[in-house]
């Protein structure tokens, strides 16, 4: 079967509302970097034994919730809580990332709940620990709460098998997900009206920015290395889709797809 694409081209009014939702989120990844990246050294806090214990408490976290977490194995959780072993930076850097994307901050000698924080993931394994940090999100929300993902710069044409299993999962749980997509791009999974046309001018291939719960995750990809600076701050977020509602209606929604069925959910 064979599409025909429609050639859409936004009115003076629909592209100024454009410009300001699609610029809108770059001006708040460099506000906020500042703002939350305090540490000159770029490295997270450290964390003492005896914090991780105190907040796993706080969080109601058993030693396998922080290991699925934080990217470890169980038992290397169970070994070092135990002094049995010493774990190295890498390993703390990676438990305290897990515990500031909960909500947990910690100090040379306290462990608290923060509202607001600003985490770096580019240790290995760092799109699965964000994947399995959106997915945590929803299930730690109320069950009438209402639960959506949005997803600026979207090409699931870049998709693994974890990001198709996350969109599964989050259907399941009921979760809403809503596309803004490269015009032209028919390469599209889900339901079609889930998705919406950027114009090539405005869609950016440097990695797309996921909004979930009270947090924005901005994923930087290049050849040679991935991250991703996931800021916490509900206020932000509720800007950010409210953006997303205005955009929404100013854009065209797809009128096909070419992925196989096979690979469609």
């Amino acid at each position: 079967m064979v599409y025909c694409l429609q050639v859409w081209r936004p009115s003076q009014k629909e592209d100024f509302l454009i410009r300001i939702g699609i610029g809108f989120y770059q001006k708040v990844f460099k506000i906020y970097y500042v703002l939350f990246t305090t540490n000159d050294s770029g490295h997270l806090p450290m964390v003492k034994i005896n914090q991780i214990r105190a907040a796993r408490g706080l969080l109601g976290w058993h030693q396998k919730d922080l290991a699925r977490m934080a990217g470890l194995s169980e038992l290397s959780v169970i070994n070092f809580e135990n002094s049995k072993t010493t774990p190295h930076q890498g390993t703390l850097d990676k438990i305290a990332a897990a515990f500031e994307l909960a909500g947990i901050g910690f100090t040379p000698n306290k462990v608290e709940m923060k509202e607001n924080s600003f985490t770096v993931l580019s240790e290995e394994g760092w799109y699965s620990r964000m994947l399995e940090d959106i997915k945590r999100t929803f299930d730690m929300m109320p069950p009438k709460a209402e639960k959506e993902e949005i997803i600026f710069n979207a090409d699931e044409r870049r998709n693994n098998p974890e990001d198709i299993e996350k969109a599964m999962v989050l259907q399941k749980k009921g979760v809403k997900s809503r596309f803004f997509i490269e015009e032209g791009n028919t390469y599209i999974l889900g339901d079609l009206s889930r998705y919406r046309y950027l114009p090539k001018e405005h869609y950016s291939n440097n990695g797309p920015v996921h909004c979930y719960g009270d947090k924005v995750a901005f994923v930087k990809q290049t050849r040679e290395r991935g991250e991703v600076h996931i800021l916490r701050n509900a206020l932000l977020t509720t800007v950010i889709l409210n953006l997303a509602d205005l955009l929404w209606d100013q854009l065209s929604q797809p009128t096909g797809t070419t992925a196989p069925k096979k690979d469609r959910y």
